[in-house]
């Protein structure tokens, strides 16, 4: 699709840089979805809201936080803001690298930046905390969800 768009003159935008790069990442087809990020900012195309969360996600479920965090840098340094997918996304990984104090810290700065938690926010938190046998915060977090008007589903039930 790449190849034949780019012989038939046709300049790829950053929408359909990041379409590529999503599903790249969705396939863990890191090498590539990289080497399509470079050559987007090559031609001088900046990447957008869902171009970075694409990557933050995939290195995330991979374990690579450190590459995860360094993304996120660089997309608050291009002008970028952090939404709820992007919280949620580096909250997740940090709980699944047992990491939940940080997680929890992360959370508390969406509200700060002015970006509302949704349920696979609360989700993630609340199944690190489970993970980590504290019952308690894991249930004052379902309250506060519930205090938000947010319904909790089967998968955070079965947390």
């Amino acid at each position: 699709f790449y190849r034949e768009m780019r012989q038939s003159g046709l300049k790829p935008n950053v929408v359909s840089y990041s379409t590529l790069i999503d599903a790249f990442c969705k396939e863990g087809m890191m090498q590539q979805a990289f080497k399509f990020y470079v050559d987007m900012r090559r031609l001088g195309l900046v990447p957008n809201e869902h171009t970075y969360t694409s990557l933050i996600d995939a290195n995330c479920k991979l374990g690579n936080l450190s590459d995860a965090f360094s993304l996120a840098d660089e997309m608050l340094e291009a002008g970028v803001e952090w939404n709820v997918v992007t919280y949620t996304a580096l909250i997740d990984g940090l709980c699944d690298a047992e990491r939940v104090k940080e997680a929890e810290e992360l959370f508390g700065k969406m509200d700060i930046a002015g970006v509302v938690p949704n349920l696979a926010s609360y989700n993630a938190l609340i199944h690190g905390f489970v993970k980590e046998k504290n019952m308690d915060r894991a249930l004052e977090l379902l309250n506060e969800l519930k205090g938000r008007g947010i319904k909790p589903d089967l998968l955070l039930y079965g947390t």
